[in-house]
């Protein structure tokens, strides 16, 4: 954790004299001192980063911003207001009594560049011909976010965008010029959209997410990378905080591979077809009428979940991985120790091969078809209707999102893997 403190002093002295306008009611004087206001950036777990963070900004600016309330405690239209450089160093004359100074940033901002907010307020007190110095600490009350793209990521893309934005429209967008930066949001809820065009082959990835339950002094640390295997991209943003730290895990499908050849020696590769890549007509796929780009959907009570399977050249294996918090607390009994991932929370249900699995599931209220019901199929009903709103029950987090992804392999070994993903909200 970083802890900065910014702190402005003033001297604490007694005036015999002022000229600043008082609050008038109540019998007897004394005299205000602003001693110091303190602009604490201390963060939530910040990880180290290779530029600027608030606590690096200009201090003057930051407090300069700040607007100061002087405030009567028994009564409120008793109140002065002031602009921090207006009153620093300076004495004001109050009537005797409790009061209450608050301090909040001006010209705040949804979403903006370098643009850490601060709040705060303290009671004292005001007691005849005497001076009362108070000190304020104002924490930060915003969220600031950072972008970091790993080496591969800029290598392999040569221009990217990357928009966060809240529910109300206001965005920041981080490109390669700008990547440095930090931006400041006010929202509890914010969208990433990444979009890349890869360098070699200006081919494009997209990919979509929400963090959720930000606090504010959070730092949201966008850690970006590209593969390039063929298979999916995993793209993670991580939010560290202190409270309900939170990983969201956004999949999309990646830049298929495309070798880069070595100058210094010959090309092994065959001249490519030009009508392109031969595809199995007869690949697997997968049906989802309710739903048929496979977006993700909210858990309700009642659901159509039913995928068709079609595998003309028959089903070989077929697994359903599960990441969800809470399915993991009774889904590991129904299933082989092996299929188990305790340290990710992803428990696999291999519905051919696993005779646990094929046990339990074929009598449990999932009623999921297993075994022979399953290997050598050419078309399957996967009804996951009833497996899925068991989640809502079992008393998730507001906005978890539970993953179902099948893999299934056919007999001449044409390989198909969907995500299907579920986010519990109130309805």
């Amino acid at each position: 954790m970083k802890r900065i403190f910014i702190t402005i002093m003033a001297a604490a002295a007694v005036l015999a004299s002022c000229d600043n306008a008082e609050v008038a009611g109540l019998k007897g004087k004394g005299t205000f001192m602003l001693q110091s206001v303190t602009a604490n950036t201390d963060l939530n777990d910040v990880q180290v980063k290779p530029h600027g963070l608030p606590s690096e900004l200009n201090q003057d600016k930051l407090l300069a911003a700040l607007e100061l309330t002087i405030k009567n405690s028994e009564d409120a239209n008793l109140k002065q207001t002031y602009k921090y450089l207006d009153i620093v160093n300076k004495p004001v004359e109050l009537s005797t009594g409790k009061y209450t100074v608050s301090a909040v940033s001006t010209d705040a901002k949804d979403a903006a560049w370098d643009q850490p907010l601060f709040a705060g307020s303290t009671d004292f007190a005001v007691v005849a011909n005497a001076v009362s110095p108070v000190e304020l600490t104002c924490p930060m009350t915003n969220a600031v976010v950072s972008v970091k793209c790993s080496d591969t990521f800029k290598t392999e893309v040569n221009d990217y965008n990357i928009k966060v934005s809240d529910a109300k429209g206001n965005f920041l967008t981080w490109t390669k010029d700008n990547i440095a930066e930090d931006g400041y949001f006010t929202a509890k809820e914010l969208t990433v959209t990444i979009e890349g065009k890869r360098s070699l082959d200006n081919s494009t990835a997209t990919v979509t997410g929400t963090i959720t339950n930000i606090k504010a002094k959070d730092h949201i640390i966008l850690n970006i990378d590209a593969k390039v295997t063929g298979q999916v991209q995993n793209i993670t943003l991580k939010v560290d905080g202190t409270v309900n730290p939170k990983d969201v895990d956004i999949t999309v499908g990646g830049f298929e591979e495309i070798e880069i050849p070595d100058p210094s020696q010959p090309d092994p590769t065959p001249t490519p077809d030009p009508e392109g890549p031969k595809v199995d007509p007869d690949a697997p796929s997968l049906v989802w009428e309710s739903n048929p780009t496979f977006a993700m959907i909210p858990l309700k009570q009642e659901m159509d979940v039913d995928v068709k399977i079609l595998a003309p050249k028959k089903i070989k294996t077929l697994l359903v991985k599960v990441k969800s918090d809470v399915l993991f607390e009774v889904l590991p009994n129904m299933v082989s120790e092996k299929y188990v991932d305790s340290e990710n929370k992803i428990v696999t249900l291999d519905l051919i091969n696993d005779p646990t699995a094929v046990e339990k599931l074929s009598m449990s209220p999932a009623f999921l078809p297993t075994g022979d019901k399953v290997k050598g199929q050419i078309e399957l009903s996967l009804p996951l209707s009833k497996l899925v709103p068991m989640i809502g029950s079992l008393g998730p987090d507001m906005n978890s999102i539970h993953y179902f992804t099948l893999i299934l392999t056919d007999e001449a070994d044409n390989v198909l893997e969907k995500e299907l993903a579920f986010q519990f909200t109130e309805e």
